[in-house]
């Protein structure tokens, strides 16, 4: 509570760890996409009936010695280590294991992790709670099931985010990816793919600009305290042609 300041921000380090396991695994697959068991996605399903948050990816995964030696041991990072580094990935994953994973007691005080590593058949289910001492693993054959899966408490994560749309209204703050992210709702089936605000205040931007401008200008530093500066578009000269 002492590093991050706001609870919230819980969910973003469980969002990124998700999205550098999804960018790993789409450049794995790179040069035979249609290899992938299923597209990079990253998913945060709720349930009020059912009484759960998870966060969900189709990443790499993690085999059960990555999660004793890393993600459960604190300060120590797959992504550091030799067996991650020889690999000699082009992708430079930004989450930390070990670190940011136990952000996620922020927002609940039960924790159950599932994944299954993208090159092994077993699940590996990890149970954890907040002032205990003990960690429950369990492993089992393979179903369909691909990437990591954690699982929160439904009222403890909404007393974090107040509602749905606070809930939203974060995600697109936060996260500026290429990787899909969508916030479903189980009870009723509805789901939303999450668009950062700058994307749509700039897409907003463009359709309202008078077609007759040569240039256009966006001051990035308007959305983000990471960005400085500001992008200019010029026009092509055809006529009728997009920006």
């Amino acid at each position: 509570k002492n590093i991050y300041g706001n609870n919230q921000l819980g969910l973003r380090e469980l969002v990124q760890n998700s999205i550098d396991a999804c960018k790993l695994m789409r450049e794995i697959y790179k040069e035979n996409p249609f290899d992938l068991i299923t597209a990079p996605l990253v998913s945060i399903i709720y349930s009020k009936d059912k009484q759960f948050v998870k966060v969900k990816d189709t990443g790499i995964g993690m085999t059960l010695e990555i999660v004793k030696n890393h993600f459960l041991n604190i300060g120590k990072s797959y992504y550091k280590s030799n067996e991650f580094l020889f690999k000699n990935h082009e992708y430079k994953p930004i989450g930390q294991y070990g670190i940011g994973f136990l952000s996620c007691f922020l927002l609940s005080d039960n924790v159950t992790v599932k994944t299954k590593y993208y090159l092994n058949n077993e699940i590996n289910q990890i149970e954890l709670e907040k002032n205990s001492e003990y960690v429950v693993t369990n492993t089992q054959e393979t179903g369909f099931f691909v990437g990591t899966e954690i699982t929160l408490d439904y009222n403890t994560f909404f007393s974090v985010f107040n509602n749905q749309d606070q809930l939203l209204t974060f995600l697109e703050t936060y996260f500026y990816t290429d990787i899909p992210i969508i916030l479903r709702d189980d009870d009723s089936g509805k789901q939303i793919e999450i668009k950062n605000s700058c994307e749509r205040e700039c897409n907003n931007f463009l359709q309202k600009e008078r077609s007759n401008s040569k240039y256009i200008s966006f001051l990035c530093s308007n959305h983000s305290d990471y960005f400085e500066g500001k992008l200019i578009i010029k026009k092509a000269k055809k006529r009728n042609t997009k920006w």
